[in-house]
Order: structure tokens, then sequence, then C-alpha cells
């Protein structure tokens, strides 16, 4: 896969993920498809095609309408080369620091379940 096509794979998946947070937010809202299709004005049919990602590339505006009648709003960003590797490296720390306060955290716990004896921590 060259450059352009790894690109477009990688606009492709992150297209059909936002696509897919539409669906999953109005799900969490309890809100059906029919009630979203008829605060944009449109089909429940066309609702259910932008959800599923058969609308191959649908509107900003009619995103933004979507993401009006689910309660929310759609925000786009634009972000440089040099951008996306400070934000991966941002993301590897984050990922860091959430581990080392999970492993903190489990170790309290099994601490405070069998407590070491005082001759383990030596070793």
């Amino acid at each position: 896969m060259n450059k352009e096509e790894r690109e477009r794979a990688e606009d492709d998946a992150a297209r059909m993920a936002l696509l897919f947070e539409f669906g999953r937010h109005r799900g969490n809202r309890g809100l059906s498809q029919r009630a979203v299709a008829k605060a944009m004005g449109t089909s429940q049919s066309a609702v259910s095609e932008i959800e599923q990602g058969i609308t191959p590339d649908p509107r900003i505006s009619t995103l933004q309408r979507l993401a009006r009648a689910i309660g929310g709003r759609l925000l786009i960003t634009l972000e440089t080369d040099e951008e996306a590797v400070q934000s991966v490296e941002e993301r590897q720390i984050a990922v860091m620091v959430t581990l080392t306060r999970a492993v903190t955290e489990l170790t309290d716990t099994i601490a405070k379940i069998q407590p070491l004896p005082p001759d383990a921590t030596d070793r």
C-alpha cells in the first residue's frame, strides 16, 4: 500500500468511526432514528444510511444537523503532520500515566487484601 492509499484508508476509517459515533450517541440518549430524522427534516432511512456509512461522504451541513438533532454539535479540526506526531506522543504519555495509576491502585488494593510480610519488601 502506497502513501496515498494508506492516507485514503485512514481518512475512510476516521469517517466511519465518526458516523458510528452518531448512532452510539443517539442510542445513548434513547432517541430513535425516526425522532432524529423528524428533527432534521429528513427520513429515517437517511439517518440509518449515515450511521451505517452507506452514505459514502455526507455533507458537513448534514452532519451538523444530525449532531444538533441528537443534542450535540459537530466540531471539525485541522491537524498538520507535525501536530499529528505530537498528538500521538501525547496520547502515548497519557496511556502510560493511566496505566501507572492503574498499577498503583491495583497494588494498593492487593496490599489491603493481603498485607505483605515485612521482609517481602526487601527482595
